[in-house]
């Protein structure tokens, strides 16, 4: 469930913003820490605005005032870890170590009451720091964010290749594995229409060989509205054709 957490199991780009805003595991460079930043957190920043409203406004109508308290104390808790979790990664990347970091994090969001500019210089830090590339205690540079679109791009070749070889199963399993629902219904989609059209051929052939399989035909013909309803037409499409036949 929490696979996440470890950056080398990290499979898709659901779990790669989970591991930037909630995992301390591994190191970040600077293209994750700005794609955790201005795309992971302000979508949870707005994400938990509109939950606390919604919850805080049912909350009043029912004088469940205690349940507006407990959702905003785990979204504030979980903003928390995400404004910790992220920079702290960064600065695993620039080569910090464990003690430098958490005074680094203290100085930033404790010394803000005091001097007000304490995130803003760990913003700018993380943003355009230098990674250490040489003897960082830390393990390798972080390549998820690269690592997840060659895999997609593979596995769209791998899929389209096995739709040029009429290969559906084949392409469902690579569709699958990259976890795109859409192509793998259009796949499935396709599939059907694929078997449809040879099954439609194939009894036309029959009756221009003087098959008397006339009344296959007409059943085929008014499936069709059916198949075709599945496949995304139109009511009033699937009649159109059929009439044109």
């Amino acid at each position: 469930m929490f696979e996440w957490t470890n950056p080398k199991k990290v499979s898709n780009f659901t779990q790669y913003y989970l591991y930037l805003l909630f995992s301390y595991n591994g190191r970040i460079g600077p293209g994750d820490f700005a794609r955790g930043f201005f795309f992971g957190y302000f979508s949870l920043l707005l994400f938990s605005i509109l939950s606390l409203f919604i919850v805080v406004w049912i909350s009043f109508g029912f004088s469940l005032y205690w349940v507006w308290f407990l959702v905003g104390l785990l979204l504030f808790t979980l903003n928390i870890m995400a404004l910790a979790f992220l920079p702290l990664k960064r600065l695993k990347d620039l080569g910090w170590g464990e003690d430098a970091r958490v005074l680094i994090l203290l100085f930033a969001y404790i010394g803000t009451i005091l001097f007000g500019l304490g995130p803003i210089f760990l913003f700018l830090t993380c943003l355009f720091g230098r990674e250490q590339r040489i003897g960082n205690p830390n393990g390798g540079p972080c390549t998820i964010f690269e690592d997840l679109i060659n895999r997609r791009e593979y596995l769209l070749g791998e899929g389209s290749l096995c739709l040029k070889r009429k290969d559906f199963k084949g392409a469902i399993r690579n569709y699958e594995k990259l976890g795109d629902k859409k192509l793998v219904i259009r796949t499935k989609q396709t599939h059907i229409s694929y078997k449809f059209d040879l099954l439609h051929t194939q009894i036309t052939r029959m009756v221009d060989k003087e098959v008397l399989c006339e009344d296959l035909l007409k059943m085929t013909n008014k499936m069709s509205i059916s198949v075709n309803t599945y496949l995304g037409f139109k009511s009033s499409e699937s009649k159109a054709g059929l009439e044109n036949e």
